[in-house]
């Protein structure tokens, strides 16, 4: 008898507190946050053990939660994603520093030294932890943004961003040059001397 007057009043004390915090939503932000601010890290630490420990005895539980939420956990983790990567671009400029492009979607995190792997073997992180921990860390010179087709440039014409309008004429010119050699070898019958489709694109760099 006494043990179920205590799950009745725990039952109503977390019904009262529920409506409290639907009906007081900017309060409960502010005691947040000053909560934080005075015991973050600690408060931090150990929500993580008590984590560990209901999940450790609640797995049957939980598997049941998320297959039934499936799609609410996949939306989760892709707000979860993207909130962290427009952290981490803002953080290191937000635009693309070769074209000024500013798309969160193509936007990179680029090494200029080439050593992107070493690194995130070094702090052991996956593309999404890696943006956790740039995050927590102070900005790094070594790192800079760039869209993907920058990255492609990058690699193609080389790491110093000043030469690539000329290395680019340069392989206009080694391209034009060969549709003209092509141009000049005798065909079948019926058969064109450049391959169908042949053409030349190149991305809209600045000049």
């Amino acid at each position: 008898m006494i043990d179920d007057k205590k799950e009745h009043k725990r039952r109503l004390d977390n019904a009262r507190t529920l409506r409290y915090r639907r009906r007081h939503p900017e309060r409960m932000k502010k005691f947040a946050k000053e909560r934080w601010q005075r015991h973050g890290v600690k408060e931090s630490v150990k929500a993580s053990k008590h984590m560990a420990k209901y999940r450790k005895n609640n797995k049957e539980k939980i598997k049941q939660w998320e297959k039934v939420n499936e799609d609410r956990i996949k939306q989760w983790h892709k707000d979860a994603e993207r909130k962290r990567k427009f952290m981490v671009m803002e953080k290191y400029g937000g635009t693309c520093i070769a074209c000024g492009c500013s798309e969160l979607a193509i936007l990179t995190i680029d090494h200029i030294n080439d050593d992107g792997a070493i690194d995130r073997r070094r702090v052991k992180a996956t593309k999404q932890r890696f943006y956790s921990f740039l995050m927590r860390n102070p900005r790094r010179s070594d790192l800079q943004v760039l869209c993907h087709n920058c990255q492609w440039k990058k690699r193609i014409y080389g790491p110093n961003i000043s030469e690539w309008p000329n290395k680019r004429r340069e392989a206009e010119k080694a391209i034009e040059e060969l549709k003209k050699q092509l141009a000049t070898v005798p065909s079948k019958p019926g058969q064109s001397r450049l391959p169908s489709g042949f053409s030349v694109r190149f991305w809209n760099g600045r000049e």
